[in-house]
């Protein structure tokens, strides 16, 4: 049965996002496939279940708060190969890229980082789809 993410774990992990994200964006610049599940995951409900291990104390080290989040996250590799378009060797790898960058919160939002590296690539793609663009000359 599904679960929620208790609330104070979510804002533990936004604040460790906040304070930390940019170190560990360079992890995911180059990393297609994670990028594309970070788009399909932010895009649909996040299924969480409580992990059976015990919660790690809110003041404790964050990265254990991380894994235990993580485990609780349901990586449904089948609909993310269908939706990323990507052979199902490739996700597994990916969605390890993400646990290891953090560049997802646990309910399936994008980090501050991600958000921010896949809003630019979509930006350049438009650009690049649109193709140069004619300057007009100055009104007189």
């Amino acid at each position: 049965m599904p679960s929620q993410l208790p609330p104070e774990v979510l804002q533990t992990l936004r604040d460790d996002d906040e304070r930390n994200g940019a170190m560990r964006s360079h992890l995911i610049m180059r990393e297609d496939v994670a990028k594309a599940i970070l788009v399909v995951m932010s895009a649909r409900r996040v299924e969480w279940r409580k992990p059976r291990k015990k919660q790690p104390p809110i003041d404790g080290h964050v990265g254990d708060l991380w894994d235990w989040a993580y485990s609780g996250v349901v990586w449904a590799q089948m609909e993310l190969k269908r939706a990323t378009k990507n052979p199902l060797p490739l996700i597994d790898p990916a969605v390890n890229v993400i646990k290891a960058s953090r560049m997802m919160l646990p309910d399936g939002t994008p980090s501050k980082w991600a958000r921010a590296i896949i809003e630019a690539e979509v930006a350049d793609r438009v650009r690049k789809l649109r193709g140069p663009q004619k300057k007009e000359p100055p009104k007189k």
